[in-house]
């Protein structure tokens, strides 16, 4: 995500203030826990973004009365 969208230049810094920008509450990092493989539980932390929404929403176009060209 973040070099899709040209954040490879961006500090660390620059990189949360952006991500805040992204999310409605204003937060943009947080803790994640998981049990690793030997079975203890383990913190790390992390950045996030809200989810998008795969569909688009396109107007109705009306075409009534237009020459096409083709």
């Amino acid at each position: 995500y973040l070099r899709n969208n040209r954040f490879d230049t961006y500090s660390r810094g620059q990189i949360q203030e952006r991500l805040k920008e992204l999310n409605p509450d204003g937060k943009a990092s947080g803790v994640k826990k998981f049990k690793g493989s030997d079975g203890q539980w383990k913190n790390i932390r992390v950045w996030h973004i809200p989810a998008f929404s795969p569909e688009v929403e396109a107007p109705d176009i009306d075409i009534q009365g237009e020459d096409i060209p083709f």
